[in-house]
């Protein structure tokens, strides 16, 4: 072959380089712009697809020849664009499925259909053996080099090598800056898709990557969720600082973390509340599981550079569809176990209709900061005083509270302040302090109680409404040991 040949060959066989690596540019840039953006549960299928069926399409009707090198940068490409393993694979199938029609539409079958077969074939098994050893540019660049060159050597006794080589060389030297930069822009989104999805000091999922998660989830999967907050943590951070607070975030993360299964979700909806969701898990073997999880997390002390500290950590599970209404069951039992003395565990199985308000009440847990509250200064308060929430239930009591009514906090949360009526006090009369309440305006009166030990003894309450704005959430009383007017003068 002469120069004049050469140079006769080189424009059109240029044009026809260009033509090929515009195509595939064009089949990846509409995964990423379109596919991705409307569709992007489908976005790896058309990224590891399109390619391969593009280059089908051009070989039985587009009137142009592909040289085995450009099917070669397709594999490549397919293994450094693709984030997932299942789709790398199917990818690499889908480019032999296309050098094996490219090579029988242009030699039938033949040695050289064999050998196109078997080297693209070893191609893809040293692509997965080694592109995840390292993702910077420099490597990608190698690793595409080495492929596209080691591809191009072998078209020696093609009908027409260099048409061949030339067209081979333009397109991959056109695609060789895109793949790259395409590639290294994919890992670049990963880690920013990442970080947007897992809380960054625990690994834990957020909110938005919980999201992520359920997507993947059929609707009707179901399982278990539990709610996990540490107790006193506030104390820790106040008295420790805030580094050593981070720190057993950290150990409590990856000590629930290290419970888990593959497929189960972590997550850190804020501060030190976590949840965990565990998909297929119910019945007792829920309660297995919370309960192995609890002690995992209680059993034994954080080891701290300033010294071990053991915490207790309150959990509520409840079981269900993985949906956001079986969370906030879930949260519920965390509120009551949190309520019962802290650093237990609460199954919302176990819970009634009656520590569990539904959803057009007021929920115990709007009145948590206000209960927190109370204790705090009804701590040392002569008074026995209560809170209750706007349904009845008793959300906080004081010492002189417990001590007037013989029942301990444990006994009392959540519960009506009923619990204490020794069944004698006259129906008028709540009907008068309902009637009175439900005005907005205090109420004041007696009613006739019972101890544990069965004592019966007379209580004098005055019960004020709790008004937020203009909605009640709830009632405080206070309350007397009432003298009793059957009883005989004292002598």
């Amino acid at each position: 072959m002469n120069y004049s040949t050469v140079v006769r060959m080189l424009p059109p066989s240029v044009v026809h380089g260009v033509l090929l690596a515009t195509l595939l540019i064009g089949v990846w840039e509409w995964e990423a712009l379109v596919v991705r953006s409307r569709w992007s549960a489908w976005s790896p299928a058309a990224l590891a697809l399109g390619a391969p069926f593009a280059l089908l399409m051009v070989i039985f009707w587009g009137g142009i020849g592909v040289p085995f090198a450009i099917l070669s940068v397709a594999l490549v490409a397919n293994w450094l664009l693709i984030s997932s393993r299942v789709w790398e694979l199917l990818g690499s199938a889908a480019v032999l499925v296309a050098a094996l029609a490219q090579s029988l539409h242009q030699f039938r079958w033949s040695a050289r259909t064999g050998l196109d077969i078997l080297f693209l074939f070893a191609m893809a098994v040293v692509l997965a053996l080694t592109v995840r050893r390292g993702r910077w540019i420099g490597y990608m660049a190698a690793i595409y080099v080495i492929v596209v060159g080691l591809t191009m050597t072998v078209m020696g006794y093609n009908h027409d090598p260099l048409h061949d080589l030339i067209v081979s060389a333009t397109a991959a030297l056109m695609l060789a800056g895109y793949i790259v930069r395409r590639a290294d822009r994919e890992q670049r989104w990963l880690h920013e898709v990442y970080r947007a999805e897992h809380d960054a000091l625990t690994d834990a999922l957020s909110r938005h990557g919980l999201e992520s998660w359920l997507r993947r989830l059929s609707p009707r999967d179901g399982g278990l969720i539990v709610a996990c907050d540490l107790d006193d943590f506030k104390w820790l951070n106040d008295t420790w600082g805030h580094d050593v607070g981070d720190q057993v975030l950290m150990a409590f993360a990856g000590r629930l973390r290290a419970e888990l299964g593959e497929g189960d979700a972590l997550v850190r909806p804020g501060g030190d509340e976590f949840m965990v969701w565990i998909p297929g898990v119910s019945g007792a073997g829920g309660q297995e599981v919370v309960a192995r999880l609890h002690r995992a997390v209680t059993d034994r002390a954080y080891e701290l550079p300033s010294g071990p500290i053991r915490l207790g950590v309150s959990m509520g599970s409840a079981e269900g569809p993985l949906i956001l209404d079986t969370a906030r069951g879930a949260d519920q039992a965390l509120l009551v176990a949190k309520r019962q003395g802290k650093n237990r565990v609460v199954h919302g199985m176990e819970t009634d209709t009656e520590s569990s308000p539904s959803e057009d009440q007021v929920p115990e847990a709007r009145l948590g900061w206000l209960g927190d509250a109370a204790r705090a200064l009804w701590n040392r308060w002569p008074t026995a005083a209560v809170l209750v929430s706007s349904e009845g239930r008793i959300v906080a009591v004081n010492r002189a509270y417990e001590r007037l009514t013989g029942r301990s906090w444990p006994e009392l949360a959540a519960k009506k302040p009923g619990v204490n009526s020794a069944g004698e006090t006259p129906q008028e009369v709540y009907r008068d302090m309902w009637s009175t309440l439900g005005s907005g305006a205090p109420w004041q009166g007696t009613f006739k109680n019972r101890r544990p030990d069965g004592t019966v003894w007379r209580a004098q309450e005055r019960i004020v409404p709790v008004l937020v704005g203009t909605r009640l959430v709830g009632y405080w009383g206070e309350i007397a040991h009432a003298p009793d007017p059957d009883a005989p003068p004292p002598t």
